[in-house]
């Protein structure tokens, strides 16, 4: 398969599933489900678009919480990350019914995993995106 100059796929795949195997899975109490393969349905609403996707999969942490998990493999910048996390949190909200707290960012190139917290200004710049979009291809758009 062709890639770029510098990829290396199996290496950056087993370099991001040792991160995970030794700092992000200790902190796992129990795996719940997977949810990439969870039927979208309609999507979710969001400022006259919809939401498409999930986070990757449900589990239980050590203190008996749940925890709607995004694993982060590419390097984003982090504004990229904050956003994308902003509109997961609109679908963990309205599709889950559980709180943008209850999301944790496991980012498989640090073995950093953080409990999102949403932000108003962030969350106000991702409708403001969503509702040009809308302008832009009509309404029931799909984002």
């Amino acid at each position: 398969m062709p890639r770029a100059p510098g990829q290396d796929p199996e290496t950056d795949n087993l370099r991001a599933f040792g991160i995970f195997e030794t700092s992000c899975y200790p902190k796992i109490a129990k795996f719940v489900r997977g949810l990439l393969r969870k039927p979208q349905g309609p999507g979710v609403p969001f400022e006259g678009v919809f939401l498409f996707g999930t986070p990757h999969f449900e589990v239980t942490d050590r203190n008996g919480e749940s925890r709607y998990v995004f694993l982060q493999a590419s390097d984003w910048k982090e504004d990229e990350v904050k956003a994308y996390l902003e509109l997961l949190a609109v679908v963990v909200e309205k599709g889950f019914g559980e709180s943008a707290s209850s999301i944790w960012h496991m980012n498989l190139r640090t073995g950093r995993t953080v409990k999102h917290h949403s932000s108003k200004r962030v969350r106000g710049r991702c409708a403001e995106a969503a509702r040009h979009y809308r302008r832009i291809f009509g309404a029931d758009a799909v984002a």
